[in-house]
C-alpha cells in the first residue's frame, strides 16, 4: 500500500535551499567591490573648474559668452617651465593629473578664454599652441585669468582663479619673465 502524499518526507525543498544559497553566493561574488571596504585611490591632480572660468560670462556661442578655453600650467614663479597645456570646451573642467612636480609645489595655471568668433578666427593657432603661452596670447583671447593651487598627494585640488579680465592679461608675469603670483590654497 502506498503512503499518502502528506506523510512522505519532502527532500526537494532542502535541495532548493542549497541551490539558492549557492546562487546567492555566486552572484554576491560577481558584485565584489560594491560593498567591500576597498578604497579606490584618487589620482593626484589640479582641477580648474569650467564654471570658475566662465563665471559672469556664461558658456555658449554668443558674442559675450565663453566658447572654449586653453590652459598652460607651470610651477609658481617658473613661467619658463610649463609642464601642461590643453584646450577645453567652456563647460568642461581642465584636469591636470599627476603633474611632474613634487607634492607641496605651488602651481600657476594661465587661462585663455575665447568667444566663438575669436576661436574660429585663430583656431589653427589655438589648437597647435599646446603649452606655448606666447602663442596663446598672440591668438588674441577674448578674456583671460590666472589660477593657483598647491599640488597635494592623493586628492584633486581645485585651483583658485582670479576674476576673468578682458583680453590677454599678462597673468602676473614680472619683467624677468617669472610669475609674481602666489600659489595659495
Amino acid at each position: 500500500m502506498r503512503t499518502p502524499l502528506s506523510s512522505r518526507p519532502i527532500r526537494v525543498p532542502l535541495r532548493a535551499f542549497v541551490a539558492v544559497g549557492a546562487l546567492v553566493s555566486t552572484l554576491s561574488g560577481a558584485c565584489s567591490g560594491t560593498s567591500s571596504n576597498e578604497v579606490t585611490p584618487v589620482p593626484s591632480a589640479i582641477v580648474v573648474r569650467g564654471g570658475d572660468v566662465t563665471r559672469g560670462l556664461g558658456c555658449g556661442a554668443g558674442a559675450t559668452e565663453a566658447y572654449r578655453y586653453a590652459v598652460v600650467a607651470y610651477p609658481a614663479g617658473q613661467a619658463d617651465r610649463p609642464f601642461a597645456g590643453g584646450l577645453y570646451d567652456c563647460f568642461a573642467d581642465a584636469t591636470l593629473v599627476r603633474p611632474p612636480v613634487a607634492f607641496g609645489t605651488g602651481i600657476t595655471v594661465e587661462v585663455f578664454v575665447f568667444d566663438k568668433a575669436a576661436y574660429d578666427g585663430a583656431r589653427a593657432a589655438i589648437e597647435s599652441a599646446g603649452s606655448n603661452r606666447e602663442a596663446l596670447r598672440a591668438a588674441r583671447p577674448t578674456w583671460s585669468t590666472t589660477c593657483t593651487a598647491v599640488y597635494l598627494p592623493d586628492v584633486e585640488t581645485f585651483a583658485s582663479c582670479s576674476a576673468v579680465a578682458s583680453g590677454s592679461a599678462d597673468a602676473g608675469a614680472t619683467s624677468n619673465g617669472g610669475d609674481a603670483g602666489d600659489a595659495g590654497p
